[in-house]
């Protein structure tokens, strides 16, 4: 996936406060004309290396067990 922007989110939800990255990144897909996109949601603890994020960058976002992003690769 090719990633095209990104936003740090900061928020407080009942309480809590969450801290992560959207990341909006576009790769092929054979029922798509062109390329389709996506917005990935990636909490800081699973983007330990959030200083490696630059557009343009190939990104792999690796999933557990849950379906949720536990880390993200970056090439």
């Amino acid at each position: 996936m090719k990633l095209i922007g990104f936003k740090r989110v900061d928020i407080s939800r009942d309480g809590m406060e969450v801290h992560g990255y959207n990341l909006y990144c576009t790769h092929p897909d054979p029922k798509t004309e062109g390329d389709a996109c996506e917005r990935l949601w990636v909490n800081d603890r699973a983007l330990v290396n959030a200083g490696d994020l630059r557009v343009g960058c190939e990104v792999t976002p690796l999933y557990n067990k849950y379906g949720k992003i536990a880390s993200v690769q970056f090439d």
